[in-house]
């Protein structure tokens, strides 16, 4: 099945049409009929500042840089005061070498909103782009007394620190890195490696790599910097140019949004504006497709992702999102297969056959999951606490394909490295207790994952189901009722609850809930036998 693709422009004749057709757009996310219709209505009204800001806001947050400078320029001799048009002007004049320009553009803009984060760096960056080192760490200094973002103001002091040339005080700026953070992430840990390269220590580069690698056994991310270090090739240069400065500190602050708001308009406007300064940047490559992908925009992350290089260690895993977002649009025999296909190519690796098993899951194709999920299996060479999730999931394949033992085995497994995983005491406890086995075991799991998400409503329901198991009414009734609350909409928790009133004799509500729960449309072999306790009620026990 060929990919689907983003909703072509539809040409609307009035500009109140193409208006409210811009905003249509926008809600559903769609940027490029939104920027598209924008500036048909602004055409035909060229003076209307809220359209201009509507124009540009879209234009930037599809990637259309020169109209969203050209844009920027109209509304700034209108309304000077518009802080995103100020900062993309910024950036055009520090590529353009007008850089006192910028700096008083920035050094303009409201102390406020996500500025407080924005500006420190963004005016660092542009101050160093003029050597003014001591303009660039007072720029930066407010961010150091701030403690959830100090280590962002280390990081960029100590970008400056290697733009600038000062080895010493780079050196300064990493070991404050490394020592404020026992599992520092990815970027710190590739700007540390690449210093100790560029000093002549690879030695103590390779044993940051190494500890790195063995708390992330399965990432791909060093394979280039393990490259270096056996063909004995250059590192990679750490004085970063002036756009690379400010990509960087504009990735940064793009990231904090998307983790706190994801799909928020404004990460992806910035994000767009990190690639515009610096498209061969794959972090920044990735962050643009998460974000697309949380505004349900998959064929446009698709693009995204496979624009990442062949040679880059993040092409893998950019693949294995390509074919969620390929099941997302529908192709789910196209991502299967691009699955199996990455499967063939790297035989040591397990993560594509478990990408594709959870695939089939999802798809109620439970036996055709568990034989991928075994394939999987079959090429680790020792089960460890990070396959928990794995065993978990085939667990999950493995009771609804009719393998209960197969999947108690792994539930028991996975629970064994994982003691406190509330989602597995869940599943288990469950199985058990609809079995009717282990209850009191049962029971004592499920009161532990209640404990851990006592807003969970089916880890709630589960508990409300043991005690109905265990003959416990007045407590099963209690704990589904409150499961019911909690999870309104689901079939199963509205179905328990109906059994649990039809054995307190509470007839007519029985009858309501097992009447809702139809309503929810479950599943056909649940549906046949809540439509049979509707016409029988439930037998005497």
């Amino acid at each position: 099945m060929p990919l689907a693709s983003e909703p072509a422009i539809v040409q609307v004749q009035s500009p109140l049409g193409a208006y409210l057709a811009s905003t249509s757009a926008a809600t559903a996310g769609d940027y490029a009929a939104a920027a598209d219709l924008s500036m048909q209505a602004l055409a035909d009204d060229p003076n209307n500042l809220d359209l201009m800001r509507r124009a540009f806001v879209f234009s930037t947050g599809e990637g259309r840089m020169e109209q969203a400078v050209q844009l920027a320029r109209r509304l700034t001799a209108r309304d000077p005061s518009f802080p995103l048009a100020q900062i993309v002007l910024a950036f055009e004049d520090v590529g353009s070498g007008h850089k006192e320009d910028a700096e008083k553009r920035i050094a303009a803009l409201p102390r406020s909103g996500v500025n407080n984060l924005l500006l420190p760096v963004v005016g660092a960056w542009i101050a160093a782009s003029q050597s003014k080192w001591d303009a660039a760490e007072q720029s930066l200094r407010p961010l150091a007394d701030i403690s959830p973002l100090a280590g962002l103001y280390d990081y960029h002091n100590a970008l400056i620190a290697a733009r600038r040339g000062d080895k010493a005080a780079l050196e300064t700026a990493i070991d404050s890195l490394l020592k404020a953070d026992e599992t520092p992430p990815l970027r710190i840990v590739e700007l540390a490696g690449a210093f100790y390269e560029n000093t002549q220590r690879p030695e103590k580069a390779k044993a940051l790599y190494d500890v790195y690698q063995a708390r992330n056994p399965d990432t791909l991310y060093l394979t280039n910097a393990y490259r270096r270090l056996v063909d004995k090739t250059p590192p990679p240069r750490l004085a970063l140019t002036d756009k690379e400065g400010l990509a960087e500190a504009l990735f940064d602050v793009a990231t904090l949004i998307q983790r706190e708001r994801q799909g928020n308009e404004t990460a992806l406007i910035y994000t767009r504006l990190v690639l515009s300064l610096r498209p061969d940047f794959p972090a920044a490559q990735m962050l643009l497709a998460e974000i697309l992908e949380t505004q349900n925009r998959e064929a446009a992350a698709i693009k995204t992702y496979q624009s990442i290089g062949p040679d880059s260690p993040f092409r893998w895993v950019a693949r294995l999102r390509v074919a969620g977002n390929r099941d997302a649009l529908g192709d789910t025999d196209g991502a299967l297969a691009d699955l199996k296909q990455m499967a063939l190519e790297r035989p040591e690796r397990d993560d594509a056959l478990g990408y594709a098993g959870d695939l089939l899951r999802q798809h109620s194709r439970f036996a055709e999951a568990v034989v991928l999920y075994d394939s999987a299996f079959g090429r680790i060479p020792k089960i460890e606490r990070r396959h928990a999730s794995l065993l978990f999931n085939r667990a999950i394949a493995l009771e609804r394909s009719g393998q209960v033992d197969r999947a108690i085995e792994d539930l028991q497994r996975a629970l064994s490295l994982e003691p406190d995983q509330p989602y597995i005491l869940n599943y288990l406890g469950y199985t058990w207790v609809d079995q009717g086995k282990n209850l009191e075991q049962g029971r004592k799991m499920l009161e532990k994952a209640v404990e851990l998400r006592p807003r969970d409503g089916a880890i709630v329901d589960s508990l409300g189901w043991a005690f109905y198991r265990l003959g416990d009414l007045p407590r099963a009734v209690r704990w589904l009722e409150r499961a019911v609350e909690l999870k309104p909409g689901d079939p199963t928790v509205n179905d328990h609850l109906g059994d649990a009133y039809w054995r307190t004799g509470r007839k007519r509500e029985a009858g309501f809930q097992w009447e809702r729960s139809l309503k929810l449309n479950p599943e056909p072999k649940d549906r046949a036998q809540t439509e049979r306790k509707l016409k029988e009620g439930l037998p005497t026990p």
